[in-house]
């Protein structure tokens, strides 16, 4: 074997040293930034109020305390009319239907609360259809109303379109303030943002610091 060869096979045997360069790396829990300094990614209900979440859960408890007051409401007015008409049968069926409908729609609204707290979608949807059918039901009544005033009260039929219209208008405000965050929170839910873990992020107040 040549010399040559040899000096080369001596070379391919010899490792060769490579300089190795320690990178840092970080511990996970150190990277990890807590929900409470991470910035807000979802918005918040009528662009200066809480988040969604928490205007759902207070539109709620503020309906469910409406709705109890419209049936003491309702029981008294009915029975006034009824001692009024001489139609007690006539009157209590009629009080009793709205009665149950109204108790019907604050136990839907104490679904919602519960739905929110537990970011559940599918109730949340279903609580959109209720409020349409809330706000269906309103104009309903309105336009009975309304034409009650029309055939018994001929001289005051101008009032009861202008009541009727002004009942239309406040029942839509009224219930599109409530769908509005309902929606808000179902797609937040949806695209990630709300969650059980990321309430601590979404949910927290900011205060202004005074550099």
């Amino acid at each position: 074997m040549s010399d040559a060869n040899k000096k080369n096979e001596a070379t391919e045997a010899v490792p060769v040293a490579t300089a190795a360069t320690a990178i840092p790396v970080a511990h996970p829990a150190e990277m990890a930034i807590g929900m409470n300094d991470q910035e807000k990614q979802g918005a918040k209900c009528c662009f200066c109020c809480c988040d969604y979440r928490r205007a759902v859960v207070v539109m709620s408890i503020l309906r469910i305390i409406f709705y109890g007051n419209d049936i003491i409401s309702i029981a008294i007015s009915f029975a006034r009319s009824a001692r009024a008409y001489d139609n007690i049968e006539f009157w209590s069926s009629r009080a009793c239907v709205y009665i149950v409908v109204y108790a019907l729609f604050s136990f839907c609204n104490i679904v919602t609360v519960w739905a929110a707290l537990k970011y559940h979608i599918c109730m949340l949807s279903t609580m959109v259809l209720v409020i349409l059918i809330q706000l269906g039901l309103n104009i309903y009544h309105a336009c009975q109303l309304r034409n009650h005033v029309y055939w018994n009260l001929a001289e005051l039929a101008e009032s009861g379109l202008g009541n009727f219209l002004a009942s239309t208008v406040v029942s839509t405000i009224y219930n599109g303030l409530y769908l509005y965050p309902v929606i808000g929170l179902i797609s937040e839910i949806k695209n990630g943002i709300m969650s059980q873990e990321t309430y601590p992020r979404e949910g927290k107040e900011y205060t202004v610091r005074v550099v």
